[in-house]
Formats: C-alpha cells, sequence, structure tokens
C-alpha cells in the first residue's frame, strides 16, 4: 500500500480510504486513483458499514428472531400498530434466539402504546453496541420473562443497523 513520495507517517486511514496531508485520497485496493479534496470540506468517512433494515412483523408469535449474530451496532427502530393493544419491542445482546422464559434479559425495551389508531415510536440515532449479536422479540407485557405473543399483522415496523 505504498504511495510514490509519501512517509508513512504522512498518511491517515479512516475506513478504508488513505489521505496525505496535502488531501489527497485514495482507496488502498486502488492506489493510482486519487482525488483532490477541498481544503474548505475534508472528507467525511462512516467508519462502519453502511445501515442495513430488518423489516418487522407481528406473525402471532413472540417474534424471537436473530437480526445479527456477530456484533454490531443497532441504529435506530420503528415500530406502529394501528391497534387497541400495545406491545413491548425487546432487544437482546446475543447471537442466538432470544429465550425470555429462559432467563435471557433484554438491554433495551420500547412500548408501543395501544389504545390509539397509528401509535408507535421512532428512535433514530441509537448507535448502541452490542458485542455478541442483535436480536429481539415482540411481546405484550413488560415483565423480562413474558412471552405473551401479540396479534399478528398488528403491529410493523423496521430495524436499523450496521
Amino acid at each position: 500500500m505504498s504511495q510514490p513520495g509519501l512517509r508513512e507517517s504522512d498518511r491517515k486511514v479512516l475506513a478504508g480510504v488513505v489521505t496525505d496531508e496535502a488531501g489527497l485520497a485514495s482507496h488502498p485496493s486502488d492506489e493510482t486513483h486519487f482525488v483532490p479534496l477541498d481544503e474548505k470540506r475534508r472528507l467525511r468517512v462512516n467508519a462502519i458499514a453502511s445501515k442495513e433494515t430488518h423489516r418487522i412483523v407481528s406473525d402471532g408469535s413472540i417474534n424471537a428472531t436473530v437480526v445479527k449474530d456477530a456484533p454490531g451496532v443497532l441504529c435506530g427502530v420503528d415500530l406502529f400498530t394501528a391497534q387497541n393493544a400495545g406491545a413491548w419491542l425487546k432487544i437482546y445482546d446475543k447471537a442466538t434466539t432470544p429465550d425470555p422464559s429462559g432467563g435471557d434479559i433484554p438491554v433495551w425495551d420500547g412500548l408501543v402504546p395501544g389504545l390509539t389508531g397509528g401509535a408507535g415510536f421512532v428512535k433514530s440515532n441509537l448507535d448502541r453496541q452490542f458485542a455478541n449479536g442483535i436480536a429481539y422479540v415482540l411481546v405484550s407485557g413488560a415483565a423480562d420473562d413474558d412471552e405473551t405473543a401479540p396479534i399478528a399483522g398488528d403491529f410493523k415496523g423496521n430495524i436499523q443497523f450496521k
């Protein structure tokens, strides 16, 4: 990854982009392609891969689901209902299917309130780190060990993660 005329100490590496002190940038996989950077604006690089989206649709079970089976970042959540009953989205730091009655404890809870059609919540810019994986259940009760399933199709939403 050497570049002619540049010392290792003159380069900075940010998420796969190499910049030198003069403001030239290249991708390490294509070192011959340089792009001049505007002095007033610096290249903004996202250090983690782009967000992915997992769709949530209540299916008549507790929806025990693994979103990512490796370390990751929970970026945002949105979940809504048009029905009278509320539900809890419980997110776990684990790479396997969560088991609330087996002692798994969620690290994040979100209540979708009922009694109002179109109720829900949106949580963005969470940027919460998960060391093992990202998994969730969708249940009717607030207790950590609750396994009461909401009605199929009553809740829909998304989880954004990296």
